[in-house]
């Protein structure tokens, strides 16, 4: 079938009464995760990074199974064009300069995730462990040769591996859990997209919250509660080293200072949190208790790429996929009790391109009767010529195009 097609077949399948939340639940997964391209799971990068450094350590994980720390790699490179300089410590890795093996080894480290976003971690080594004011400017305009310089000093820090592995908290939480940009979704809260959305429901939950319920609080002039496998409450984590990041007049991503960090973090510290896992099993009408409506919201966890966690095990196969299909589930067993249920997904995924960026849906009596889907755009700018510029960016031989 076409994709009009496709489209069809599934919208015609959700109108129907929600009576089988496993079947409808895989349609409302198809749906909200439709047209996903550009999988990195399809990407070998074998034959890419032959006779390289990297391709020695991604032979290594393969040897070891290590199949999770291969698909980090496939991210950190994914997401290059919009901050090239993980790009640019991956291409010194493979040049062999100065620590950077010792980095990039500490940071995927043998038992446990990496970080998703690199970049994100890297903000952290300048900000936290150097204290290099250079990464305000850096980061906010975008300064190519100021951030080279950073990773420069970086990668010449004989100490930085070992900063890596005294952090006190999963090494996974400094390039992703600490990933907060606030007002990053204003424009979708106030766009038409995002009209009619039923914001006086009795339970307002934020899917998969991480740190940034206080900002979407803010941006919709609602209380929200936390539903997260983690405590939403920066202060059981590691404050000093949380990364907040907030979108400036021109549209900029920059640090805030310590001040306002600080106080953001006091003010997230304020909500309501209810511990969630996709995977545990339980209704959400447990957690949440019994209501005549509810509300929700994710951003960048529901259609993302976020490996969900269980609680239950210290290691666990699952992947991201698991985390939007066991999500739908989640919620069609909340819409088959005949309850008035609405959700509005914002996609943020980095491996995978969605077909929509944002998804409006509501049932009343087991039944959609909203649906409202956002197109979304090219995850990889055409500039850029795709995968393959970005593993030219960390070929030892080329120049760097940044």
């Amino acid at each position: 079938m076409s994709d009009e097609q496709n489209l069809e077949y599934l919208e015609s399948a959700l109108r129907k009464p929600v009576e089988d939340p496993v079947a409808y639940g895989r349609d409302l997964d198809a749906m909200l995760t439709y047209g996903s391209t550009g999988q990195l799971s399809e990407w070998n990068l074998g034959r890419e990074t032959q006779g390289t450094r990297l391709g020695e350590l991604l032979e290594d994980l393969r040897a070891h199974g290590n199949h999770k720390q291969i698909g980090i790699v496939k991210s950190w490179i994914a997401t290059g064009a919009g901050r090239p300089w993980a790009l640019y410590l991956l291409k010194l890795f493979n040049r062999d300069v100065g620590h950077a093996h010792d980095i990039v080894r500490a940071l995927l480290r043998d038992t446990a995730d990496g970080p998703p976003y690199l970049f994100v971690f890297l903000i952290v080594l300048a900000a936290f462990y150097r204290r290099d004011r250079n990464v305000y400017r850096a980061l906010e305009f975008s300064e190519h040769a100021r951030w080279r310089n950073i990773v420069n000093g970086i990668v010449t820090d004989g100490d930085a591996a070992q900063f890596i592995r005294k952090l006190p908290m999963p090494i996974r939480y400094y390039g992703g859990g600490t990933n907060t940009v606030l007002g990053l979704y204003d424009a979708n809260f106030s766009s038409p997209s995002f009209d009619g959305f039923n914001l006086n429901a009795e339970f307002l939950g934020d899917l998969g919250g991480g740190f940034a319920t206080a900002d979407i609080s803010r941006a919709t002039g609602r209380e929200w509660v936390s539903l997260d496998v983690n405590s939403a409450n920066p202060y059981d984590h590691d404050p000093d080293r949380l990364i907040i990041r907030h979108v400036t007049p021109a549209g900029r991503h920059a640090l805030l200072d310590e001040d306002r960090r600080w106080a953001y973090i006091d003010e997230q510290a304020k909500i309501e949190y209810r511990k969630w896992s996709v995977l545990d099993g339980r209704p959400l009408s447990e957690v949440i208790g019994d209501r005549k409506s509810y509300s929700f919201v994710s951003t960048g966890f529901w259609t993302s790429t976020v490996r969900p966690i269980d609680p239950q095990r210290a290691t666990d196969r699952h992947t991201y996929r698991d985390t939007s299909a066991m999500a739908s589930l989640r919620l069609a067993e909340l819409a088959a009790t005949g309850r008035h249920v609405s959700l509005f997904t914002i996609e943020r995924a980095t491996s995978v391109h969605r077909r929509f960026k944002t998804c409006l849906m509501e049932w009343r009596d087991r039944k959609l009767v909203t649906m409202r889907l956002q197109p979304n755009q090219p995850s990889i700018p055409k500039r850029s010529g795709g995968y393959a510029f970005l593993l030219d960016q960390i070929d030892p031989s080329t120049p760097f195009f940044w």
